[in-house]
C-alpha cells in the first residue's frame, strides 16, 4: 500500500504542477490584447517604437564595448599557435 500511496502522491504533485503552468499560460494569453500594440490600443505603437529604438539603436555603444572586451578576453585564453 505504501508504494501505491507514493505513486499517487507523485502523480497528484505532477498534475498540480501542470495545472499551475496551464493557469499561468492562460492568464498570460488573456492579458495580451491589453498589452500588445497590434491587438490593443493604437497609441501603444508610439511607445513600442520608442522602446525598440532605445533597446536597439541606443545600445550600440554598449554592444561595441562588450564585444571589444570579449574579444580581448578570448585572445588571452586562446592557446598560442
Amino acid at each position: 500500500m505504501k508504494a501505491l500511496k507514493a505513486i499517487g502522491a507523485g502523480t497528484i504533485q505532477q498534475l498540480a504542477y501542470i495545472g499551475g503552468l496551464t493557469a499561468q499560460f492562460w492568464s498570460g494569453i488573456s492579458v495580451l490584447p491589453r498589452i500588445l500594440p497590434i491587438f490593443g490600443k493604437r497609441g501603444r505603437w508610439r511607445a513600442a517604437l520608442r522602446q525598440m529604438y532605445a533597446i536597439g539603436v541606443e545600445a550600440l555603444p554598449m554592444v561595441a564595448i562588450v564585444s571589444a572586451c570579449e574579444d580581448s578576453s578570448l585572445r588571452f585564453r586562446a592557446p598560442p599557435s
